[in-house]
């Protein structure tokens, strides 16, 4: 692998003198200029010599992975190059040469991240370099974002009917000095709002998490191991079972990486640092639980962890598989709990008695409605995802172009942000139908209900699926749920007819035609959707599960 990243170092460093070192991380090198990166976090950090304010990037990296976008982060150390808050998109990885001009900060960074994405990726580096610009490219750039500050502060004035006379007013009314003030937080409040990308800003409240009943004495004690305690599926399921039965189990979190207040109130969580085993150690004797429920991802973290277990065994062991991954094996774990009967069967022995399904249980109270007479919307597709490269690709747009070329009064409603945003619009575009489509961004959760609402028939365009809370949340509100037969899709929607072969657009065009042309067979699936996910796939059904399990562990 040394020899791998010697090449990848000699090619970046070739017209970067100002490069001190630079650190790389899951990717091998195949051939001259060619690299192939891991299903893992594929990256490299370059630390500098000196500090930059401003920076230029000049990149040319062909993937063969299209939409695939590089991504900087900014750091004042190499340690803090991992941090996700400060960080910025450059261009595709498409064979096109990008060049940035970049203001990082007024103190100066010293490090920098480059991301290839957590996709298994083929990629050539044709061009890479940087460099400080020159006074004329940072005063392009300034003025560039004048104009941008201009026009931002033009519409929202217009937006908000703030014309010269209600300016005047306030200068005769506030003074001259506090009427300027007053316009630039104006100023500074439209820009920020007209520069908001939806793509990439994941809108997150803050989630008190409640215990329905009153505590009772003498709890035993859960303790969670998950690498990050962020929003998220898995973060869910254990406040699922803390505000469920947190009144009969007490439950703590160790996480190697948790934003606190900003995320979640009223949880039990510790920041741990998995390599420092004596510490790790200290605390879980401290906290002394009797399950400790493992809740696995892909990635060196939960070896770690089972590393730390392998000498103590004085505990009951709950391991989760929660995506299509194969478990960690141990004699000493006492129940391995998949997402689905796909997982286990594809990951595992289904025939091991220490093996056991319980789905997500999703949360329904707000995904619901009375299905009474025409409920359903007409003529519109939609899907809710996060636009990355865990769950869809670069052909998951393609269905809803297909569909509204052959049925033209369709209308599509693609719901989420991310890395693959640009690319997906960039498509639509191209295909000429930009205006039979609605393209959210990153939507608050307490709006996800409204955008469902809109929707005829919920589309899973997905090439790897180990079950989602998407297609239940549809089927909730009583909307159909058509995608490709791949993972647990057909488990959920249990219905063949509805379901393409894996990327067969054409296919899956023609049964959202059929459905969309046939009005009461939608709503006849979807009375049957709802009543399917209610049974099988709500939160206390599945809470439910978790209680027996664990009161059985404990006997």
């Amino acid at each position: 692998m040394s020899d791998n990243f010697e090449v990848f170092k000699e090619l970046v460093t070739k017209h970067n003198t100002k490069i001190n070192d630079v650190i790389c991380h899951n990717f091998d090198h195949i051939s001259d200029r060619y690299f192939r990166a891991g299903e893992d976090n594929s990256l490299f950090v370059l630390c500098f010599k000196e500090k930059y304010k401003w920076i230029k990037v000049i990149h040319k990296v062909d993937g063969n992975v299209n939409g695939l976008r590089l991504k900087m982060y900014y750091a004042n150390t190499p340690q803090l190059a991992f941090n996700e808050e400060q960080s910025c998109e450059l261009g595709f990885m498409d064979g096109e040469e990008y060049t940035y001009i970049l203001k990082l900060s007024n103190i100066g960074n010293d490090a920098l991240r480059f991301d290839f994405g957590f996709k298994p990726i083929d990629f050539q580096l044709q061009n890479f370099q940087i460099a400080k610009p020159n006074l004329l490219e940072v005063l392009k750039e300034k003025f560039r974002v004048l104009i941008t500050y201009l026009k931002s502060m033009y519409k929202f004035m217009y937006n908000n009917k703030i014309g010269l006379s209600r300016i005047l007013r306030k200068i005769r009314r506030e003074g001259f000095k506090k009427a300027i003030n007053g316009a630039k937080t104006m100023a500074n409040d439209a820009f920020k709002e007209a520069n908001q990308d939806k793509s990439k800003i994941q809108v997150v409240e803050p989630y008190k998490v409640m215990i329905k009943n009153e505590l009772l004495p003498q709890r035993k004690k859960v303790l969670h191991f998950i690498e990050n305690f962020y929003t998220g599926g898995s973060s869910r399921l254990i406040i699922d079972i803390i505000e469920h039965y947190g009144h009969k189990f007490e439950h703590k979190i160790f996480t190697m990486a948790y934003r606190g207040a900003d995320e979640f109130l009223n949880v039990d969580v510790e920041v741990i640092d998995i390599d420092n085993k004596k510490i790790v150690n200290e605390a879980l004797n401290r906290y002394s639980p009797e399950i400790i429920h493992i809740h696995i991802w892909e990635g060196e973290w939960y070896h770690k962890v089972f590393d730390l277990l392998d000498n103590n065994h004085n505990y009951k062991i709950i391991e989760n598989i929660n995506t299509p991954i194969n478990p960690i094996l141990r004699g000493y774990v006492n129940k391995y709990i998949f997402v689905s009967n796909y997982v286990l069967e594809q990951f595992h022995d289904s025939k091991d008695n220490k093996s056991l399904v319980i789905y997500p249980g999703s949360n329904f109270e707000m995904f619901t409605r009375k299905l009474i007479g025409d409920y359903l919307s007409k003529n519109t597709i939609g899907m809710v995802y996060r636009l990355g490269y865990d769950k869809l690709n670069q052909h998951s747009i393609d269905v809803f172009i297909k569909t509204i070329q052959k049925r033209p009064q369709t209308k599509a409603i693609i719901v989420g942000g991310g890395p693959q945003y640009d690319y997906y619009l960039d498509k639509v575009k191209k295909a000429g139908v930009l205006r039979n489509f609605t393209f959210t961004g990153y939507v608050p959760y307490l709006e996800l209900p409204s955008w469902y609402e809109k929707f005829t028939i919920f589309v899973a365009p997905v090439w790897k699926e180990s079950f989602g809370q998407v297609s239940p949340f549809a089927m909730s509100m009583g909307i159909p749920v058509a995608g490709y037969h791949i993972g647990a899709i057909n488990e959920i929607v249990n219905n063949d007819t509805l379901l393409a072969e894996p990327d067969d657009s054409d296919k899956l065009s023609d049964i959202l035609i059929n459905l969309l042309d046939d009005y009461e067979k939608c709503k006849e699936i979807g009375i049957y959707n709802q009543e399917r996910a209610w049974s099988k796939f709500g939160v206390k059904t599945m809470v439910d599960d978790y209680d027996r399990l664990y009161n059985e562990l404990t006997r």
